[in-house]
């Protein structure tokens, strides 16, 4: 396949979490790593008897060597050796904690140099070759001599291919880093072990041992597998793809996806990110990266073990873990264990599967299914508009090529538009010799020409029931593929429709796809492959906008910590102290009344689990029961999952389930719904009675609230959760979904506390939700935000003033601007673990402010809420937003109040809180940056503690600093 052708290659109480215990990997830059200016080569000894001359140019080491020394980009590089010398010759030539190397050195001394130090510039990296023998002595010396980053590499003798070889180097650099690095040094970050290097093809710079190198480009690729990694490159030279960087994980022992997500996410020459991946790794730091990047630039993942052979090699070695007991939810009954082995080992691979494309969906990442996709959909997502829907306009010159693109459309879940009769009819006047009606896809007849072709793109650009066009051209007799393709790219395309296409015919289309190239339409060589991925397209974009649509209220009774998290974990301590890990059906139900779940009464449950699917009504004959199953499985990396699909006897059968992480929201729960076969029985289809999915969305979500909040079980299901109708004192049917039969395991009191799997996504911090005291004698309710904040956000953005605007944001941005969705998306929507924002509400009764300001909007009060027994008014008029910065242990924070409240007092309380909530996330310092006119904002940080200091870069900026610890 060819590719396209382009112009320019909360917390349970027991364990409190916070920013600090949860936080990313990620806390040393990761510019140096990819950026060096100087590094040193480490090697084994030679054999006893053997000269030392450096690495030999047929090994590993020899061919990264070269290679480092062949760039444009300016490395001082040294070799060494790790034997027992090594520690005294880099702690003798250690001078202010560093390595040093000479200035002037591009070339390596082989001379049988036996340390990288004498006078010069700091060594940033250390590239060690070493068997597992000396890479504990290596690292510790690299780590005494203050290096901050390091490559573990292969070595021809151990490949680390097997994971023994490969657990066995992770373990030493596990061991290295949790080490405590001496007073003043920063920790050391370790890409590997087996990892292949990395190269930045812009830079000129390429510390890989592969002879393979890449063209520039702005697509970052990141592999699990070196030699994988090294053979798409070799296909990326050959289809003229350019890299950004080429960066080989290895065993990410240390450095992991999570960490390379935030540092290409901010690199400005990185405009998409693919990922050839085996293995997730740490699932809570690439999903809480993931979401973070994914809001400004694509990331791509093409993800091995779907296949039998595939997934027993990807599969989980580890037995310590919920999979290897009891079948989750794929297969099985409750401590039903599989026949074999490898049985065992398919369910668990499959499992992880699962959980792997939940977590893509939750982070907004694009699962494909070849490593063509992959470059093709990052290419794509880069320089192509979002649809804004999934219908394709597809014009041909030919039915078979459109009919084909028409199948991969529907297949990868994109839908073939139907013009309107506007355009139907303007088309048939356009191109006189189209039959009637209109074929779709459009077939223009094999005689079409360039004005054909413009006036039906045209036609189809202005169409609001197309969202995409795709322009394909089959070669035809006496045809000028070329003048067609200067006719469509004399035409503007259309703002917000991606425009692809595919001119077919070998080398005689060759000059039409350069045209259409330089008119920035992508081409591509076979009609199928566009529209499979304007699927693909359409499926990214609707998942962003179904994972940042704003939800429905969350029930009040989640916003803060209550006796009901006490009680539930009483139950499930009784049973420990039983000598149990099964609940009793009556403790199960105990649980589920806890967390507004309804249940059937142990008669009822008999009932209905012996009923056949589909329970009919005497009189509308239409089924009114149907029997679902919701289940929470304790995963050792995800923490809960949450399961959803047609249960009853036959649900191990039919297998429809959908499977999420929580905490969820409305709108979660609702495409968790969705992405079910039996939600369109619940909808009314199919002859089914209709039922109210919202009732189910909220069971859902309460659900998915027991599983962040009782990290101790271990499974909990429910099948069946009836779906019934009942009916209301008016005689209107109401729908009901009531769990019948539920089966609750707990882990063993052998796990303690901390070592109870936690959520991948960090909950709602409830424990920050308190009464905010203000000096004035006020009284205000002051909580984390919440995705459903999003509508006081725009009231309250309505009351700033331009003055208050700009001291926060440092420029002007109109109010159209500040609550537009995609912008508020970012606001409401906080990664807990990144960033917590404050928000403040006046009690209900007192939203007048304390001077002539507009009331509160009618409807403020539906969102009210109770805390510590005061009712606030859902009225916002303070924001205050703590952020964690990626590269150290500090946090930043600033504040936003609104102008009729400016006088109450809430700034120094608001700031007092913000100051409360970093020391307890475990933050070192708090820092905020404002402008030196902003005396009031300067005031109250004085008389919060913190020390004020003129930026040395500019001047008209202050510095405010408060040490927390």
């Amino acid at each position: 396949m060819t590719a396209p052708r382009s112009a320019a290659a909360t917390e349970s109480p027991a364990a409190p979490s916070s920013l600090a215990s949860r936080k990313l990997r990620g806390t040393v830059s990761l510019e140096s790593f990819f950026e060096p200016r100087s590094a040193v080569i480490i090697t084994d000894p030679p054999t006893k008897g053997t000269p030392s001359s450096g690495p030999a140019a047929d090994t590993n080491a020899g061919r990264l060597l070269h290679n480092a020394t062949q760039g444009r980009w300016k490395l001082r590089l040294r070799t060494a050796v790790a034997d027992d010398t090594l520690a005294a010759v880099l702690s003798t030539s250690q001078e202010g904690g560093t390595i040093r190397v000479p200035e002037t050195s591009h070339v390596p001394d082989t001379s049988g140099a036996t340390s990288p130090s004498v006078s010069g510039a700091s060594v940033e990296l250390a590239m060690l070759f070493c068997s597992a023998g000396f890479l504990p002595g290596a690292l510790r010396a690299c780590v005494a001599a203050g290096v901050r980053f390091a490559v573990v590499l292969p070595l021809e003798t151990a490949p680390l291919s097997d994971d023994r070889s490969r657990l066995a180097y992770s373990d030493i650099i596990r061991a290295v880093t949790r080490e405590a690095p001496p007073p003043g040094t920063p920790p050391m970050r370790v890409l590997g072990p087996g990892s292949f290097g990395f190269m930045r093809p812009r830079h000129g710079l390429n510390l890989t041992f592969s002879e393979m190198d890449s063209p520039p480009g702005k697509v970052a690729f990141l592999a699990h597998s070196g030699a994988m990694g090294t053979a798409i490159i070799d296909w990326c030279r050959g289809e003229g793809i350019g890299l950004s960087a080429f960066v080989s994980t290895g065993g990410m022992a240390d450095v992991a996806w999570g960490d390379l997500l935030s540092y290409f996410g901010e690199d400005v020459e990185t405009e998409s990110i693919v990922i050839s991946m085996e293995t997730l790794g740490e699932a809570r730091s690439f999903i809480s990266a993931a979401r973070e990047t994914a809001l400004t630039k694509p990331i791509i993942v093409l993800k091995a073990g779907r296949s039998r052979s595939a997934a027993l090699r990807t599969a989980p070695s580890s037995s310590a873990s919920a999979w290897s007991y009891a079948p989750p939810f794929l297969s099985g009954q409750p401590g039903i264990r599989p026949a074999d082995a490898e049985a065992a080992q398919l369910l668990r691979a499959a499992n992880e599967d699962s959980i792997i494309e939940a977590a893509f969906r939750r982070s907004s990442v694009l699962r494909v299914n070849t490593i063509a996709e992959m470059f093709y959909m990052a290419h794509l997502l880069a320089k192509q508009p979002r649809p804004r829907g999934g219908r394709l306009g597809i014009i041909s010159n030919a039915v078979g090529p459109a009919l084909l693109a028409a199948d991969a459309l529907v297949l990868s879940g994109g839908t073939l538009a139907t013009p309107s009769e506007a355009t139907a009819n303007a088309l048939c006047k356009a191109v006189p010799a189209l039959p009637q009606p209109l074929p779709h896809p459009l077939d223009l007849g094999g005689g079409a020409d360039g004005d054909c072709y413009r006036a039906a793109l045209q036609l189809f650009a202005q169409d609001p029931n197309i969202d995409g066009i795709l322009l394909i051209y089959a070669r035809q007799p006496g045809a000028d593929p070329a003048a067609i393709a200067t006719a469509l790219s004399q035409e503007q395309l259309p703002w917000g429709k991606p425009v692809l296409a595919s001119w077919m015919g070998g080398p005689e289309t060759e000059t039409a796809s350069d045209i259409l190239v330089r008119a920035r339409i992508p081409v591509f060589p076979y009609a199928d492959t566009p529209a499979r991925l304007f699927g693909y397209l359409w499926r990214f974009t609707l998942g962003i906008r179904a994972l940042y649509e704003t939800p429905a209220p969350t029930p009040q009774e989640f916003l803060t910590q209550n006796v009901r998290q006490q009680q539930a974990a009483a139950i499930l301590q009784s049973a420990l102290l039983q000598g149990r890990t099964q609940l009793a059906r009556s403790e199960a139900l105990a649980l589920l009344q806890l967390y507004g779940i309804p249940a059937t009464t142990e008669t009822e449950a008999s009932t209905f689990t012996t009923r056949p699917l589909g329970q009919t009504d005497s009189c509308t004959h239409q089924p009114t029961q149907l029997p679902l199953r919701l289940e929470l499985v304790s995963d050792p990396e995800f923490g809960p999952v949450l399961v959803f699909g047609t249960g009853g006897p036959l649900s191990d059968v039919l297998q429809d389930t959908s499977v999420g992480l929580p905490p969820l929201t409305s709108t979660l729960a609702r495409r968790m719904i969705e992405r079910t076969r039996i939600s369109s029985a619940l909808r009314g289809e199919c002859g089914f009675a209709p039922m109210d999915v919202t009732v189910l969305e909220e069971v859902l979500v309460r659900f998915s609230q027991l599983a962040v909040e009782q990290p101790r079980l271990e499974r909990f299901a429910i099948n069946p959760l009836v779906a019934t109708l009942s009916s209301t004192v008016e005689g209107q049917p109401a729908s009901l979904f009531l769990a019948a039969a539920c089966h609750a395991t707990l882990h063993p009191v052998t796990y303690t506390d901390a070592e109870l799997p936690r959520p991948a996504i960090r909950p709602y911090p409830a424990q920050y939700a308190a009464p905010l005291h203000t000096k004035s004698g006020r009284t205000f309710l002051a909580r984390p935000i919440r995705p459903d904040d999003e509508p006081a956000i725009v009231r309250f953005h309505s009351t700033l003033s331009e003055e208050s605007v700009y001291s926060r944001y440092f420029h002007h941005i109109d109010l159209q601007q500040r609550v537009t969705h995609e912008r508020l998306t970012r606001v409401c929507f906080n990664d807990y673990d990144r960033e917590i924002a404050i928000v403040v509400e006046p009690l209900a009764g007192e939203e007048a402010p304390p001077r002539t300001a507009a009331s509160a909007a009618p409807g403020e009060s539906a969102s009210a809420q109770a805390i510590a027994g005061l009712t606030g008014s859902g009225q916002i008029v303070a924001v205050g937003r703590l952020s964690r910065s990626l590269t150290c242990n500090d946090g930043e924070f600033a504040m936003l109040i609104s102008d009729a409240w400016q006088s109450a007092g809430i700034g120094t309380a608001l700031l007092l809180r913000l100051v409360e909530v970093a020391r307890a996330e475990g933050l070192d310092h708090l820092l905020c940056d404002t402008f030196t006119e902003n005396r009031a904002m300067q005031r109250v940080c004085i008389k919060a503690g913190f020390t004020l200091a003129r930026d040395p870069d500019d001047h008209t900026v202050v510095r405010m600093t408060l040490r927390l610890r």
